[in-house]
């Protein structure tokens, strides 16, 4: 059995916590989606960390910090300024707290990986992919997966890859390690979702950072077979040739065949899939080193279980 972490914080749920009225949610990145979660799994035998806030000086390797400052500004009430943040991220008192514990949820699951934990999966929210340098979108505040791919190379890790499955492009990660060789960025989305503008095949990194950026956008109704042809063949070979440190997924479980976020058709057996490949890779080259971040997900129902598969299987 591997040695398994989950990381998670309760102030989470009070970003943004109203989830119904009537039936009807709020917000797709609503608070019972964490909490059904959680409650999954609670039921299996793995210890769990409650994180601290994320230090400044490790969140301003990611972000300009006069957007640190700004999202602190607007959790306290001053008026939220839509060019930086879209109107699509909900905003309470909570939420800037919420949002260093998220990232620091990521760093601390860095630290307990290198420390002799198997790998962990992180609950984070408000989430991150989409969060760019100076910019917040998507549901999306601060980029915790890159403040984790930092925390592994202060903590002397070298090359960082990030596989992100979520059915939404991470234009944020992309953004902020477009130059960086050290980091290998992988994409599976659908094409022209959101954000529209990014996550098209050409945009493969500049710089020293080209080649290192790659982007795999599928058209609504891809179904599990030909997604999973391109993921075993194209991606399975890039994160084998890169070699990484430390492998980081952003979990997103919105491309299943029922989240109502996303047109694509993936099987619950996908997930499990891709996992296992993902963990035998790390097994041969990383010592096994993972670190998975809740992304998106956004069928109530479904969610848990999906999420309950993935992290038996990073445990098994």
């Amino acid at each position: 059995m591997a040695n398994t972490l989950i990381v998670y914080h309760p102030t989470c749920l009070k970003h943004c916590p109203r989830t119904h009225e009537r039936g009807h949610f709020y917000h797709p990145d609503n608070a019972e989606r964490i909490r059904r979660v959680v409650a999954e799994l609670q039921k299996l035998d793995i210890d769990w960390h409650e994180p601290k806030p994320v230090q400044l000086s490790l969140l301003e390797k990611v972000h300009h910090p006069g957007y640190i400052s700004s999202i602190e500004a607007y959790s306290n009430g001053e008026p939220i300024d839509y060019r930086v943040v879209n109107a699509d991220t909900p905003f309470n008192k909570h939420t800037f707290e919420a949002a260093l514990l998220a990232a620091g949820g990521v760093a601390e699951a860095v630290d307990a990986v290198i420390d002799g934990k198997s790998n962990a999966f992180v609950i984070a929210r408000p989430g991150g992919h989409h969060a760019e340098y100076a910019r917040g979108m998507g549901f999306c505040i601060f980029n915790n997966t890159a403040v984790g791919a930092k925390r592994a190379q202060e903590k002397g890790l070298e090359k960082i890859a990030i596989l992100d499955w979520d059915v939404h492009h991470g234009n944020g990660t992309q953004q902020i390690f477009y130059k960086d060789p050290s980091v290998l960025y992988i994409s599976l989305h659908q094409g022209n979702l959101f954000p529209t503008n990014s996550g098209h095949s050409h945009e493969q990194g500049l710089d020293e950072g080209k080649g290192y950026n790659w982007n795999f956008p599928f058209f609504a109704g891809t179904v599990t077979g030909t997604y999973l042809s391109v993921f075993d063949r194209e991606v399975m070979q890039r994160l084998e040739r890169f070699k990484p440190d430390m492998i980081f997924i952003d979990a997103g479980f919105d491309a299943h065949q029922d989240d109502p976020l996303g047109q694509l058709k993936l099987s619950d057996e996908a997930f499990t899939h891709m996992t296992q490949r993902v963990k035998n890779l790390a097994a041969e080259h990383c010592r096994g080193r993972i670190v998975s971040v809740l992304a998106g997900g956004y069928n109530i129902e479904t969610l848990p279980q999906l999420v309950g598969r993935h992290v038996k299987e990073l445990s098994s």
